[in-house]
């Protein structure tokens, strides 16, 4: 009996194994096939050969015979730029603040991985690289889905409440010679309910200094107000230690103090709210829903490169180096201070 029952079950098996070899109707497979893949679409349109349009009859006549220091490479850069969007479809998508050769220097200067792209195309002769750099290029606009052009928009509407008396009398409470662990205060609100508007209002009444370090977006598109890319990545990069992370505020403060100083020079003597109004005017010339003016981007352009300097500085009292920071960081916000009482006089 064990042995028959042996047999029937081996038999069985051989059915079943057959069975399954043998494709006599339709699949009962519930498996269903993989999902295609999405088609990857370009940020930037399809834009004619770089290395087509910089010849090597221009680089001979234009470009210096060396790439070796940052003077050389801004030159460089700043000559491309100019070559490239003199061709009308690269000129839609360059980033054309690099046809500015002081903004070449303060680029190459505060980004090496930036200068060593140009001494790389320089040394052989291919530009493409380069130009495929997300930096040359100008940012894909927010204003595609009508969302960051509603916004500005909204921002040049007269402001609902004329005086925002709760957010001024906050700010009036703050005096340079209290000691405030923290002279800051935040402004909580749902997103698109009216935090920046109210900021870029107050600043024509009060003066202010505005500057911007929001994330962008995972599409690429800015959100508006427009990103002052430098100053976050300053803020937000290439830190080597602790102590270089808690430095960079204080040297960029003092720097942004002492500029802004320098651009008050040349005002001359008016009402406080009319100062204000001077210069968030200044500030804000040229401004686009993708990007902020040539003034802001100089300005800025010029305050990272003194914070960077003021950062090299080795600081007086080596054993408490912050002591000596925020020290200097006072002296040049009384220095503002004076400044704009001195203007109001």
């Amino acid at each position: 009996m064990e042995n028959k029952r042996k047999a029937i079950g081996e038999r069985q098996d051989d059915e079943q194994r057959t069975a399954g070899e043998v494709d006599d109707g339709p699949s009962t497979n519930n498996e269903q096939p993989p999902p295609k893949r999405a088609r990857t679409t370009s940020l930037y349109p399809e834009l004619p050969d770089v290395n087509g349009i910089i010849l090597e009859e221009f680089v001979e006549s234009y470009l210096p015979k060396k790439c070796s220091n940052d003077k050389e490479k801004a030159y460089i850069l700043h000559n491309l730029v100019h070559e490239l969007s003199g061709n009308s479809q690269w000129e839609e998508v360059l980033n054309l603040e690099f046809k500015v050769l002081d903004h070449c220097k303060t680029a190459v200067t505060n980004d090496a991985d930036l200068g060593n792209i140009v001494s790389d195309g320089f040394k052989a002769n291919d530009w493409k690289p380069l130009f495929e750099d997300p930096r040359l290029r100008r940012r894909p606009s927010s204003s595609s889905s009508g969302t960051a052009k509603y916004f500005k928009v909204a921002f040049e509407e007269t402001h609902r409440s004329p005086f925002p008396n709760i957010l001024l009398s906050a700010m009036d409470l703050y005096h340079l010679d209290h000691p405030y662990y923290n002279r800051s205060f935040p402004v909580v609100q749902s997103s698109g309910m009216g935090k920046s508007r109210l900021m870029d209002h107050s600043a024509t009444l009060r003066f202010a200094i505005p500057f911007n370090i929001h994330e962008g977006t995972d599409s690429g598109a800015e959100p508006y107000p427009p990103i002052d890319h430098q100053v976050r990545d300053f803020l937000t990069k290439n830190f080597t230690n602790d102590l270089g992370a808690l430095t960079r505020p204080l040297v960029f403060l003092q720097a942004l103090f002492n500029k802004t100083v320098t651009e008050l020079e040349s005002y001359t003597t008016e009402e406080p709210q009319k100062i204000a109004r001077k210069w968030y005017n200044w500030m804000k010339e040229g401004s686009t829903v993708d990007g902020v003016g040539t003034n802001r981007t100089d300005f800025y352009d010029r305050v990272v490169q003194e914070a960077r300097k003021l950062e090299e500085l080795k600081p007086v009292n080596v054993k408490y180096p912050l002591q000596g920071r925020a020290n200097d960081l006072k002296a040049a916000a009384t220095s503002l201070v004076e400044s704009l009482r001195e203007a109001d006089r």
